[in-house]
């Protein structure tokens, strides 16, 4: 019999729907398609300022995550990071019209604000899962969060596209006093929404009380970063699951950010196909997320969390020896499962290997590895295409092909990370 989740969880699985709108729209489909198709510029310039923003979450969120751990204000944190998030997206949409490298360079710092509040944001958020979870319940917490997160995707790409394309996708029905303004159009709307379904995590979820203690100085927090990296002891696993975690996400991550320029580039998909195929990419998602939040919590985070991680390596190579859209699309159709599966264990594996009152903590460093390894992917992209760039098409399939290699690097080394048995009692 399944326990009724405790308050709170609901409004608290919205804001993954609300961010993930954010990710989509902006970070997936319509920004580096902006500056590298609408403006002709290198995979470069989109791959640095991607990459910067990811070192400044990098930078900060330790400082941020232990501060919210003593002050007890996480719920605060998140609710400035998503005002600058929504602020600056709304931002991008007036910054993509200004002509020249001026227009290119003001939308790129704007966006690099919008994805560093973004991202941000999140180490608030994953670490308010132990407020509206219990231990019996975290993976379905979690899984309804990212399955929810891709009901955004999809809400988010309805109701966005006619700006883009004055008619609603996969019906092709055009929407009545709505001209297609282009993939510049996209970005006002999405950050109302994004606004819009942040609204009820700040009006129903509480914060347990603690105890406040004095703010942190930025040495301060480094140091405690470096002591929770070699403090194995107190947290027996954590470092292994981050580094391989790191390499996983490394690869992800660059797939997120370039999968719809790969479907241009090397399939020559229009947007409207880019964006079926998106959307239909997200039911499976959704499947995913729900199904593995129901094994994390009967079999395991870490046994969903490993096998997830060897069908990613997997089917990134397939994609890679795509030749056609049919492959594409159902591969894609993979990759939404695991992706949704990725998603919903990830936290509760790590909560796992966490001390209770320590969240906050932990998942700042969680945030230093993830966003590091943000950093280094879709450099190793950029650089990949610039350098083989006589190869045409080839240069993108060899860019995922080396993403396959980085996670399956992750997933071998999780078999370093010991077990949690349900006392606490950590073994291999």
């Amino acid at each position: 019999m399944l326990r009724p989740l405790p308050r709170g969880a609901l409004s608290w699985s919205l804001y993954d729907l609300a961010n993930t709108i954010f990710s989509m729209n902006v970070v997936t489909l319509f920004f580096s398609q902006w500056v590298i198709d609408d403006r002709g510029r290198e995979d470069l310039w989109y791959s640095v300022t991607y990459s910067t923003s990811m070192a400044l979450v990098a930078l900060t969120l330790p400082y941020l995550g232990l501060w919210s751990d003593r002050g007890g204000g996480r719920l605060r944190f998140l609710a400035v990071f998503t005002a600058v998030s929504v602020a600056a997206t709304a931002l991008l949409g007036w910054l993509t019209r200004i002509p020249g490298d001026a227009g290119v360079l003001f939308a790129l710092a704007a966006f690099a604000l919008a994805n560093y509040a973004f991202q941000g944001g999140l180490v608030f958020y994953n670490s308010l899962l132990p407020a509206v979870s219990t231990q019996a319940t975290r993976g379905r917490v979690s899984g309804m969060g990212v399955a929810l997160g891709y009901l955004g995707s999809f809400i988010g790409m309805f109701l966005v596209v006619p700006f883009v394309e004055g008619k609603l996708p996969i019906v092709n029905v055009a929407v009545p006093f709505i001209e297609p303004g282009g993939r510049a159009a996209a970005f006002l709307p999405t950050a109302i929404l994004f606004g819009l379904f942040s609204l009820p995590i700040f009006l129903r979820v509480r914060e347990p009380r603690r105890a406040r203690a004095a703010r942190p100085t930025w040495s301060e927090a480094f140091r405690d970063l470096k002591a929770t990296l070699a403090d194995s002891r107190r947290y027996p696993g954590v470092a292994t699951f981050l580094l391989a975690n790191l390499l996983i996400l490394d690869s992800v991550h660059t797939a997120i950010v370039f999968m719809a320029v790969y479907a241009q580039k090397v399939l020559g998909m229009p947007d409207s196909a880019k964006v079926v195929f998106f959307m239909l990419a997200t039911i499976p998602a959704i499947g995913g997320s729900f199904v593995a939040g129901w094994l994390a919590d009967r079999v395991g985070a870490r046994r969903v969390f490993v096998f997830t991680a060897w069908g990613w390596a997997a089917s990134t190579f397939v994609i890679s020896l795509a030749a056609g859209d049919v492959v594409f699309y159902v591969m894609g159709g993979v990759l939404g499962a695991l992706l949704g599966s990725l998603w919903t264990t990830t936290r509760p594996f790590l909560l796992s290997l966490t001390p209770e009152g320590e969240e906050g903590r932990v998942f700042g460093l969680y945030a230093f590895c993830n966003k590091s390894a943000a950093i280094v992917g879709p450099l190793v992209w950029g650089l990949t295409v610039w350098l083989a760039g006589s190869w045409e098409t080839g240069k993108y399939r060899l860019a995922v092909a080396l993403l396959g290699v980085i996670c399956a690097g992750g997933a071998a080394l999780l078999r370093k990370v010991p077990r949690v048995e349900a006392g606490g009692a950590a073994t291999r």
